[in-house]
């Protein structure tokens, strides 16, 4: 009897340690009968207190590609790189302006034959802000791998710090190809042509002076360049000579040339654009010699600036009319091989040299390159194409694609 009371005892105990684990799976499964969902969507319930917790199906994750731009640095092997300019440098160039075919013309030149990296000079107007037509052409820029030499134009002289400023923060908004940004800050302001019609030095070198602080203060890798000066003009008839315009920039704004980073030079063949390629000193295609020269020994510049010849050439007597005052084309041509070969490629001091010009209406058509139909070339455009280029390498904008993912 002793036995089965002690029996009954344990059973007993065992049932009251069972009860709670049965009553728990007793809720869970009516709680489960409830809530028939799957376990990812549960109701909101009461959990101890009147707080309800949701919890909710996960959304599935999105993603999108993005082009991340970075600067790429170039060679940097001594025996390769410009030491003036920092890196391995193709010098050839081209004036041409802000067209597509054009663009492309260009860069079909001076990155022929083992080039790479050559220069196009774009005249810009301060005023023109069409962000499409732009983010359009550098693109191409970085496309044709063409260094652009942007030389400002048409300012208001009324109004030049506020047309000043607007254009750097626009030009500043542009993806540049490589990381210097070159700017020539306008053109032979010592010709009144070019000038708003007048002579006026000081007013020049208040304007340059306010534009390179600006440019600076935006990014100081804009590199800037002075307006370059019609060389050989005469103090007269619309013209002030250039050593007097400089003398007269230099009073007005003390050290203004020393703010510079590079020199723009126009070494034009004078007189009449018939000088040979063979002729030194001012009025040659190596006008830049005397410039630099001249900096020197007026302003105290005696380490030679970077030079950037936005101008040069001989114009051709072929034309819609023809002109006999100037070299057959094929002279031209020979004379272009050779100021290169010579005189522009082998000089150390020199950056790029970008002729004029790629295209110009008649009557002053005898400067182009190409005709007028865009297909044709003069004879200069095909001997330059075959000289042998170097591969230019700068630090250059790059883009690689980064994943974005999103999983909000």
């Amino acid at each position: 009897m002793k036995i089965r009371s002690v029996h009954f005892i344990v059973v007993l105990s065992l049932l009251l340690l069972l009860l709670p684990l049965v009553t728990l799976l007793g809720i869970h499964r009516i709680q489960r009968t409830e809530n028939p969902q799957k376990p990812e969507v549960l109701a909101s319930r009461n959990i101890g207190s009147s707080q309800n917790v949701a919890l909710l199906t996960p959304k599935p994750c999105s993603s999108s590609k993005v082009s991340v731009f970075t600067y790429q640095k170039g060679s940097t092997d001594p025996l390769l790189v410009q030491t003036n300019i920092g890196y391995t440098n193709n010098k050839f160039g081209l004036y041409a302006y802000s067209l597509k075919d054009y663009i492309i013309t260009a860069s079909d030149l001076v990155n022929s034959n083992g080039g790479h990296w050559g220069y196009v000079l774009i005249p810009y107007n301060v005023r023109d802000h069409d962000a499409d037509k732009w983010r359009t052409i550098f693109k191409l820029f970085r496309e044709k791998e063409l260094i652009p030499i942007i030389q400002l134009w048409d300012v208001d002289l009324t109004d030049f710090r506020k047309e000043t400023d607007e254009a750097v923060s626009f030009l500043n908004s542009q993806d540049w190809p490589i990381d210097k940004r070159y700017i020539s800050v306008y053109n032979e302001p010592n010709d009144e042509r070019f000038w708003k019609g007048r002579l006026d030095p000081e007013g020049y070198a208040e304007i340059l002076d306010y534009t390179i602080t600006a440019f600076k203060k935006a990014d100081p890798r804009f590199f800037m360049l002075n307006g370059a000066f019609n060389a050989t003009a005469p103090s007269h008839s619309g013209y002030q000579d250039e050593v007097s315009y400089m003398r007269a920039m230099e009073a007005k704004a003390p050290g203004i040339f020393s703010r510079l980073d590079g020199w723009a030079s126009h070494s034009y063949p004078q007189p009449a654009y018939l000088g040979l390629p063979t002729d030194t000193g001012r009025g040659s295609i190596r006008t830049y010699e005397w410039e630099l020269n001249v900096l020197a020994n007026e302003f105290g510049l005696y380490n030679d600036l970077p030079v950037f010849i936005t101008e040069t050439g001989w114009p051709h007597t072929e034309g819609k009319e023809p002109d006999a005052r100037f070299y057959d084309s094929s002279t031209v041509a020979a004379f272009y091989k050779e100021a290169f070969e010579n005189v522009w490629l082998p000089d150390p001091r020199v950056v790029a040299v970008t002729p004029f010009t790629i295209f110009y209406q008649p009557p002053d058509d005898h400067f182009s390159w190409i005709h007028e139909d865009g297909k044709q070339v003069y004879p200069q455009y095909t001997t330059i194409q075959n000289i042998p280029k170097i591969a230019g390498d700068p630090t250059k904008l790059v883009t690689t694609e980064k994943t974005i993912f999103n999983c909000n």
